[in-house]
Protein backbone atom coordinates (compact mmCIF):
# COMPACT_ATOMS: atom_id res chain seq x y z
CA UNK A 1 0.00 0.00 0.00
CA UNK A 2 2.78 2.47 1.00
CA UNK A 3 4.32 1.75 -2.64
CA UNK A 4 1.09 2.49 -4.41
CA UNK A 5 0.70 5.43 -2.62
CA UNK A 6 4.22 6.93 -2.89
CA UNK A 7 3.66 6.36 -6.81
CA UNK A 8 0.37 8.12 -6.68
CA UNK A 9 1.72 10.86 -4.81
CA UNK A 10 5.48 10.90 -7.67
CA UNK A 11 2.51 10.83 -10.57
CA UNK A 12 0.35 13.44 -9.54
CA UNK A 13 3.74 15.38 -8.39
CA UNK A 14 4.98 14.76 -12.43
CA UNK A 15 1.40 15.77 -13.89
CA UNK A 16 0.78 18.75 -12.16
CA UNK A 17 5.08 19.98 -12.83
CA UNK A 18 4.15 19.46 -16.58
CA UNK A 19 0.66 21.26 -16.15
CA UNK A 20 2.40 24.61 -15.09
CA UNK A 21 5.12 23.88 -17.53
CA UNK A 22 2.86 23.82 -20.43
CA UNK A 23 0.58 26.86 -18.97
CA UNK A 24 3.90 28.78 -19.03
CA UNK A 25 4.80 27.59 -22.54
CA UNK A 26 1.32 28.73 -23.47
CA UNK A 27 1.74 32.43 -22.37
CA UNK A 28 5.44 32.31 -24.03
CA UNK A 29 4.15 31.36 -27.14
CA UNK A 30 1.75 33.67 -27.01
CA UNK A 31 4.10 36.61 -26.11
CA UNK A 32 6.40 34.94 -28.78
CA UNK A 33 3.59 35.31 -31.56
CA UNK A 34 2.74 38.87 -30.60
CA UNK A 35 6.09 39.95 -30.80
CA UNK A 36 6.53 38.51 -34.02
CA UNK A 37 3.26 39.69 -35.33
CA UNK A 38 4.24 43.49 -34.44
CA UNK A 39 7.76 43.03 -36.06
CA UNK A 40 6.04 41.85 -39.30
CA UNK A 41 3.41 43.87 -39.65
CA UNK A 42 3.59 47.15 -37.74
CA UNK A 43 7.72 47.11 -38.45
CA UNK A 44 7.69 45.00 -41.55
CA UNK A 45 10.80 43.07 -40.47
CA UNK A 46 11.55 40.04 -42.77
CA UNK A 47 10.14 37.07 -40.72
CA UNK A 48 13.06 35.36 -40.21
CA UNK A 49 14.80 38.39 -38.62
CA UNK A 50 11.21 38.64 -36.75
CA UNK A 51 11.09 35.42 -35.61
CA UNK A 52 14.69 34.83 -34.18
CA UNK A 53 14.29 38.60 -32.54
CA UNK A 54 11.06 37.46 -30.71
CA UNK A 55 12.78 34.39 -29.28
CA UNK A 56 14.79 36.77 -27.06
CA UNK A 57 11.55 38.43 -24.92
CA UNK A 58 9.60 35.15 -24.40
CA UNK A 59 12.62 32.79 -23.49
CA UNK A 60 13.46 35.25 -20.87
CA UNK A 61 10.27 35.29 -19.68
CA UNK A 62 9.67 31.36 -19.96
CA UNK A 63 13.33 31.28 -17.85
CA UNK A 64 12.20 32.94 -14.62
CA UNK A 65 8.69 31.74 -14.50
CA UNK A 66 9.74 28.01 -14.88
CA UNK A 67 12.62 28.20 -12.25
CA UNK A 68 10.92 30.04 -9.49
CA UNK A 69 7.33 28.57 -10.31
CA UNK A 70 7.25 25.88 -12.19
CA UNK A 71 10.33 23.54 -10.89
CA UNK A 72 10.67 26.11 -7.82
CA UNK A 73 14.23 26.13 -7.53
CA UNK A 74 15.39 29.71 -5.61
CA UNK A 75 18.88 28.99 -4.92
CA UNK A 76 21.47 30.29 -5.94
CA UNK A 77 21.89 28.56 -9.16
CA UNK A 78 20.73 30.96 -11.27
CA UNK A 79 23.82 31.39 -13.66
CA UNK A 80 24.45 27.71 -13.80
CA UNK A 81 20.62 26.97 -14.67
CA UNK A 82 20.83 30.23 -16.90
CA UNK A 83 24.03 28.44 -18.72
CA UNK A 84 22.42 25.33 -19.21
CA UNK A 85 19.03 26.73 -20.36
CA UNK A 86 20.80 29.35 -23.28
CA UNK A 87 21.96 25.70 -24.08
CA UNK A 88 18.57 24.37 -24.39
CA UNK A 89 17.40 27.58 -26.02
CA UNK A 90 19.72 26.33 -29.06
CA UNK A 91 18.60 23.50 -29.51
CA UNK A 92 14.93 24.63 -29.69
CA UNK A 93 16.07 27.52 -31.86
CA UNK A 94 17.82 25.77 -34.78
CA UNK A 95 14.59 22.86 -34.36
CA UNK A 96 12.36 26.02 -34.63
CA UNK A 97 14.15 27.69 -37.30
CA UNK A 98 14.41 24.43 -39.14
CA UNK A 99 10.75 23.89 -38.90
CA UNK A 100 9.49 28.08 -40.28
CA UNK A 101 12.05 27.64 -43.01
CA UNK A 102 10.74 24.16 -44.40
CA UNK A 103 7.44 25.53 -43.64
CA UNK A 104 8.00 28.49 -45.65
CA UNK A 105 10.68 27.83 -48.29
CA UNK A 106 9.37 24.09 -49.32
CA UNK A 107 5.92 23.97 -48.33
CA UNK A 108 5.13 27.79 -48.84
CA UNK A 109 2.89 28.37 -45.85
CA UNK A 110 2.53 30.78 -43.67
CA UNK A 111 5.53 31.52 -41.36
CA UNK A 112 2.69 31.44 -38.42
CA UNK A 113 1.98 28.01 -39.43
CA UNK A 114 5.59 26.89 -39.03
CA UNK A 115 6.02 28.73 -35.66
CA UNK A 116 2.82 26.24 -34.66
CA UNK A 117 4.05 23.32 -35.72
CA UNK A 118 7.55 23.85 -33.88
CA UNK A 119 5.94 24.60 -30.77
CA UNK A 120 5.18 20.75 -29.72
CA UNK A 121 8.56 19.80 -31.03
CA UNK A 122 10.25 22.19 -28.58
CA UNK A 123 7.94 21.90 -25.62
CA UNK A 124 8.43 18.11 -25.23
CA UNK A 125 12.23 18.43 -25.86
CA UNK A 126 12.80 21.60 -23.48
CA UNK A 127 10.35 19.95 -20.70
CA UNK A 128 12.37 16.95 -20.68
CA UNK A 129 15.90 18.87 -20.60
CA UNK A 130 14.15 21.10 -18.12
CA UNK A 131 13.16 18.76 -15.77
CA UNK A 132 16.31 16.50 -16.05
CA UNK A 133 19.28 19.06 -16.67
CA UNK A 134 18.40 22.84 -16.94
CA UNK A 135 16.57 23.44 -13.02
CA UNK A 136 18.09 19.83 -11.37
CA UNK A 137 19.07 21.22 -8.11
Amino acid sequence: MHTLLSWTVALYTYCFRFLKFSLIGGLTAGIYFFCTMVLIEWLSLDYFISTAIAYLPATTFQFFVNKYYTFQQDNQRTLQAYRRYVALLMVNYVTTMCIIYLTVETAHLSPYLGMAAAVPATMLLGYVLSKNWVYKA
